[in-house]
C-alpha cells in the first residue's frame, strides 16, 4: 500500500489548492509540493477543479476544470478543518 493516504495528507492537500486559489503559491509551486495521490483523491471527491491523471511513466497530468481551486464541497471542507 505505498500510495496509501491519511487524512490529514488529504487536509493539507486541500490547504494547499486553497493557497493556490489565493495566489499564495505559483501553479508550478503547486505541482511541485503536491501529493499527487492526495490530489487525485480530492478530485474525484469534487473537493478541487482539478483532473489528476497518471501517465505509463508514474508521473501526473494535472489539469485546472474550473475557474476557483476549490470548489463549494471543498470550502465546506476546510471550513469543518478549521472548526475542528
Amino acid at each position: 500500500m505505498a500510495n496509501a493516504v491519511t487524512q490529514q495528507q488529504l487536509d493539507e492537500t486541500l490547504e494547499l489548492f486553497e493557497k493556490y486559489g489565493k495566489d499564495e503559491i505559483t501553479f508550478e509551486r503547486l505541482k511541485e509540493v503536491v501529493n499527487n495521490y492526495a490530489a487525485r483523491i480530492l478530485s474525484e471527491q469534487h473537493l478541487i477543479s482539478f483532473t489528476f491523471t497518471e501517465m505509463e511513466t508514474g508521473r501526473f497530468r494535472i489539469r485546472p476544470t474550473g475557474v476557483s481551486a476549490l470548489t463549494p464541497y471543498g470550502e465546506k471542507r476546510l471550513a469543518e478543518i478549521r472548526e475542528a
